[in-house]
């Protein structure tokens, strides 16, 4: 996401937008939109913990809840109250329950409707696999890598020759 914001801002990556995760950082005394993971926000509010020369916290795809997303937004939400009103939030998710959060928050809401296309949904069934698949088991492996499960999806969907596109979800990290 940041590389795509860079290029959009015709930057490059570490100068005006930046990133760091735990194993890579890319950020510089210029950065000013700095995209970051939970678990180093919250190591940053716990070394920053008034956020000095933060202007506004973004909170992405907050519907992926998790310990890190919550923490941190009660913490930026008492650090507004008792010491930082001009501390901006911007809590944000295509599928967030809107009323519960800006309850919460005491906060007006703004929702952007898009254009809604079918969706049709297909789960990996058990089925006969593949050679390439076939092959590897047979050579000692006892676990299929999910990419290696993904492949033989998409080239099912692919011989049946269905029209669209297709979106994969795979982990983030093994």
């Amino acid at each position: 996401m940041a590389e795509r914001v860079a290029r959009e801002l015709s930057s490059l990556i570490g100068q005006l937008v930046g990133y760091q995760t735990r194993h890579d950082s890319k950020i510089s005394p210029q950065t000013r939109i700095r995209f970051i993971t939970e678990g180093l926000f919250l190591r940053l509010l716990q070394s920053n913990p008034t956020l000095d020369g933060v202007g506004a916290v973004i909170l992405d795809e907050f519907h992926e809840r998790n310990l890190a997303t919550d923490t941190s937004l009660a913490l930026i939400k008492l650090l507004q109250e008792q010491r930082r009103p001009d501390l901006r939030l911007l809590v944000m998710s295509a599928t967030l329950d809107t009323q519960l959060i800006a309850s919460y928050l005491n906060c007006p809401t703004l929702e952007a409707h898009g254009r809604a296309f079918p969706v049709q949904i297909r789960y990996l069934d058990k089925r006969p696999m593949r050679k390439a698949i076939v092959g590897r088991i047979q050579r000692g492996s006892s676990e299929i890598p999910p990419w290696d499960l993904a492949a033989d999806a998409l080239a099912d969907i692919l011989d049946a020759g269905d029209e669209g596109d297709v979106l994969i979800f795979m982990p983030g990290a093994l």
